[in-house]
Formats: structure tokens, C-alpha cells, sequence
């Protein structure tokens, strides 16, 4: 028999165990599940490759996976990119329509809707807009804040006061500014979450 055929009849038995690949099923988290599913595959594998071990089988499934991966995600691209439905991307991988049981779970996730830097220093978006509307209020006013010290509310925190200390300086060269804003927002991130 080829072993084209005994990939396909591998496919065919790993998609009749969603507990290996869909992640919403009930016995994905089910580890004695999994080690069954992974015995029955190890004896089909080893049809092809009579030493294989539950290693193997994994390090195939991979492979798999990682081949329609790349495959489906260039016909996403090429569907996303605005060409007629004559110039979408075709597959070239044999064993493609196989595969497109995991079409679901192979799909990219979204992003997060805030700014990478925000979401890192644990900056709500309230947060980010403050200091937005600072650093717009420092370009307007050609780089001093127009508070005084005043209106910022006091507190024992030392983090807090050179935060506040650092707004009242002249505008600062592009570089070293950006320096700063960057050390403003894990100053206040840190006074915020308590870390």
C-alpha cells in the first residue's frame, strides 16, 4: 500500500478523535482519553514506521498541522487581500481537504484592543487617555505642563512625585523624551497595581 494512503488513513483516524485536536471538546483534558487515541495512532504509524513510539505520532501530528498551518493561512491572506475569487490561493498540499476538520481551531486569534505598551503596564484605558491628554497638553505648551503643583494631587509615594517632578521640565531632546514618557507610564503603572 502507498504511503500516501496510510497518511490519509491516519488523518483519517486523528480526526476521529476530537480529544486530540478540538479544543472545546469535552475530553481534551483528558489525559487517560488522550493516551488511548495516541496508542491507537502509534499502531497505524507504525505501519509506516515499525519503531515509531507516542513520541512519533505527536512529532507526525505536528508536522501535519504545521504543513495545512501555513497552507491555510495563505488562502485566508489571499481571500483577505481583495482578488477575485479566481485568484485565491489553491492549495498544493495533497492532503489539504483532509485536514480542514481543524479549520477551526487553526483560525488566528484577535489582537487586544489597547495598545501593547498600555495592556503590558497594566494601564486600564482611562489611564491611557490621561496621559495621552498630558503629553498632548506638554506639545502644546512647548513641553512644560501647565499645571502647577497645586493641582496634582498629593501623595507619599515617591514614584508618583518624580512622575510629577518630570512633567514640570523643558521639552527634552525626541529621544530622551520618549525615554521619559516610557518611565512615566511604568511609574504610574506601578503606584496603580501596587508591584
Amino acid at each position: 500500500m502507498a504511503v500516501s494512503r496510510k497518511i490519509q488513513e491516519f488523518i483519517e483516524l486523528y480526526r476521529d478523535y476530537p480529544c486530540l485536536w478540538k479544543v472545546k471538546c469535552k475530553d481534551y483534558s483528558d489525559k487517560n482519553k488522550k493516551n488511548d487515541a495516541y496508542k491507537i495512532l502509534l499502531t497505524k504509524l507504525q505501519e509506516l514506521e515499525p519503531d515509531a513510539r507516542i513520541e512519533d505520532v505527536k512529532k507526525k501530528i505536528n508536522s501535519l498541522r504545521s504543513c495545512f498551518r501555513k497552507e491555510y493561512k495563505k488562502v485566508i491572506n489571499s481571500k483577505r487581500s481583495g482578488t477575485g475569487t479566481e485568484d485565491v490561493y489553491k492549495p498544493t498540499l495533497w492532503y489539504f481537504d483532509l485536514l480542514l476538520f481543524l479549520k477551526d481551531d487553526e483560525m488566528p486569534r484577535t489582537s487586544i484592543g489597547t495598545d501593547d505598551e498600555d495592556f503590558l503596564l497594566g494601564l486600564s484605558q482611562d489611564d491611557s487617555e490621561n496621559i495621552d491628554n498630558i503629553e498632548e497638553d506638554e506639545r502644546e505648551n512647548g513641553g512644560i505642563n501647565p499645571q502647577t503643583p497645586e493641582d496634582i494631587p498629593s501623595t507619599s509615594s515617591s514614584a508618583v512625585s518624580s512622575v510629577s517632578h518630570n512633567k514640570y521640565k523643558k521639552r527634552q531632546k525626541p529621544s530622551e523624551e520618549c525615554d521619559s514618557i516610557k518611565t512615566s507610564r511604568r511609574e504610574i503603572a506601578v503606584v496603580q497595581t501596587g508591584r
